[in-house]
């Protein structure tokens, strides 16, 4: 039980070419760590080398007291060297057991990562950093994933979120303010994966606050369309199952699910269909960003991609 939630991410976030958990390009991280003092980057170096470690003690953990006591201590020791002066610059990027994901307009970056339970239960421990070199902005978010019953339609803080593994964020424009779509993926359980594309913005105190508004209209089990905060693709996790962000023609794209049933041509049953008896099928399905929201396209084709543009899983970030 103690890898098998490494090995369910390795499924849900497929292998590609786009590195897409990485901070910018090379040439923009390395500008970024060049901006750093000698002394601070030693001692962000040192942290990450026992971060590293810690990660590897983490994953190889037998026991779910163990599990905890081990993120526990990882948490405490990344938010030490995020004190470091201009911790915002350096990328971490050699981390395997967290995801460190950028917003493109470097207003914040987020860290996410999970534990997993021997009953299959997961938590998410996340935290997002403000991009300040001189002191250490970090707002932590806590994971109120079973409290949450509605997740397509609740609103959301840092201390009620719900939580997941953020790997690509995308800003829009509304008026005066950004929101930020963010992409995510958890796992319910062993055999139930869901993939999320979230809605977040910061108040007047720089408070994260997502889905405050239901800005994704969508479809529904039924085929009726909906307005929902957030859009959630439950599926099996045994499959590959993609939802990200195409920036060359500026819309989302996400595989069609169907039961096994459709895809070994049986007729599917009526209603709502159990998240964990979903699959793919080849075909796509989108939303194009229409002024202020996001509305439901149907039937993309997968040009110029084969797949839908999925990110690099970052347990692998060092292979």
């Amino acid at each position: 039980m103690k890898n098998l939630f490494v090995f369910l991410l390795f499924l849900c976030l497929s292998s590609s070419q786009n590195l897409i958990f990485a901070q910018g390009t090379p040439s923009s991280k390395e500008a970024a760590i060049a901006k750093i003092k000698a002394n601070n980057l030693l001692v962000l170096q040192k942290f990450e080398d026992t971060l590293k470690r810690m990660g590897d003690s983490l994953l190889a953990a037998e026991s779910d007291a163990a599990r905890q006591k081990t993120a526990f201590l990882y948490i405490k020791k990344l938010v030490a060297a995020l004190k470091t002066p201009q911790s915002y610059l350096y990328p971490f990027d050699s981390l395997r057991t967290v995801s460190i994901t950028e917003s493109p307009d470097d207003k914040f970056r987020t860290f996410t990562m999970a534990i997993q339970f021997d009953n299959g239960s997961s938590r998410y421990y996340g935290a997002i950093q403000m991009q300040d070199e001189k002191k250490l902005q970090l707002v932590p978010l806590i994971d109120y994933t079973p409290a949450i019953r509605k997740y397509e339609d609740t609103t959301c803080s840092a201390k009620t979120w719900y939580g997941n593994i953020i790997y690509k964020i995308v800003p829009l424009k509304v008026g005066k303010m950004t929101y930020y779509t963010l992409f995510g993926w958890k796992a319910v359980n062993p055999m139930e994966c869901r993939k999320i594309m979230d809605m977040m913005h910061f108040d007047e105190n720089q408070q994260p606050v997502f889905g405050e508004k239901a800005m994704i209209h969508c479809k529904n089990f039924d085929s009726t369309m909906v307005w929902r905060k957030r859009f959630v693709l439950p599926y099996n996790c045994s499959a590959a199952v993609s939802l990200n962000y195409d920036a060359e023609n500026n819309r989302v794209m996400f595989d069609h699910l169907v039961t096994k049933a459709v895809l070994q041509g049986k007729t599917n049953m009526p209603g709502r269909q159990r998240g964990y008896d979903q699959y793919p099928d080849g075909t796509y399905e989108g939303f194009r960003w229409e002024k202020d929201h996001w509305e439901y396209l149907a039937d993309i084709p997968s040009d110029p991609y084969q797949t839908a543009p999925v990110p690099v899983p970052f347990f692998d970030k060092q292979r």
